[in-house]
């Protein structure tokens, strides 16, 4: 029966020779640790793709916020009027409450 030999040579002259039934395990811990590297690998991409979307999304929210603050203080503002401040403006109804109504 001849026996199968694994050489694995690294830098600087170091290296390593496997024979018989060490070759089995040293196989199977390289496979293991090939995928392991993959799954970081992987997973890693994975966290930096959701971070870039979920300050895409912080950036949109507080756009958001801006225009509604505005909106919002326009509205307070049309409120504090008095009604012959308000007809003076000549203020439309908005759109919204025409369809509110029908």
């Amino acid at each position: 029966m001849t026996e199968e030999e694994l050489q694995l040579k690294g830098p600087g002259g170091l290296g390593f020779s496997f024979k018989g039934q060490q070759l089995f395990p040293v196989v199977l811990v390289l496979l293991l640790s090939a995928v392991f590297s993959y799954l970081f690998f992987i997973s890693d991409t994975k966290a930096d793709s959701r971070g870039i979307l979920t300050v895409k999304a912080i950036e949109e929210m507080t756009a958001s916020n801006v225009k509604a603050e505005a909106t919002q203080r326009a509205m307070i503002y049309v409120l504090s009027l008095s009604q012959e401040e308000r007809q003076k403006l000549n203020l439309n109804k908005p759109r919204e409450l025409y369809d509110m109504q029908r």
